[in-house]
């Protein structure tokens, strides 16, 4: 049976940094990401080798916001994606064959809700945390 991890729920929390919390899961499991400061915004970016890259082919860019409203524990969609593309960078990164992915956790896709907006207009909803009981 499935089971929602520490890791989520730490993700999930009030006080989570969640630009850091990505880049620092990320480091522990030997994939490589840069935070792209643009117009106020810090979005991550994932490195991959660059023998990674077949130049014959497209590359295939996927993208996942990591912001939320404040006071949420952020929308399930993008914290669930957020995870679904942490533990996809890290099986590209440890195949080591060739993918043409190019991951980018943005940051800003929230900020309707900092202009007067609620939780619920921005789809933030509390999540349901699966519990050991």
């Amino acid at each position: 049976m499935f089971r929602i991890g520490d890791e989520y729920r730490i993700f999930c929390s009030g006080n989570c940094n969640r630009r850091d919390f990505i880049v620092s899961y990320l480091e522990k499991r030997g994939v490589k990401s840069v935070v792209l400061p643009v117009d106020g915004h810090e979005h991550i970016y994932v490195v991959f080798p660059k023998t990674q890259y077949n130049p014959m082919f497209k590359i295939k860019t996927v993208i996942a916001h990591y912001d939320r409203f404040e006071g949420s524990p952020g929308a399930n969609d993008n914290s669930s994606a957020d995870f679904a593309l942490m533990e996809w960078a890290v099986s590209l990164m440890k195949s080591g064959r060739q993918h043409n992915v190019r991951l980018i956790f943005t940051d800003g896709e929230e900020i309707g809700g900092a202009q007067g907006g609620t939780v619920s207009s921005q789809g933030a909803f509390a999540l349901l945390l699966c519990s050991d009981d």
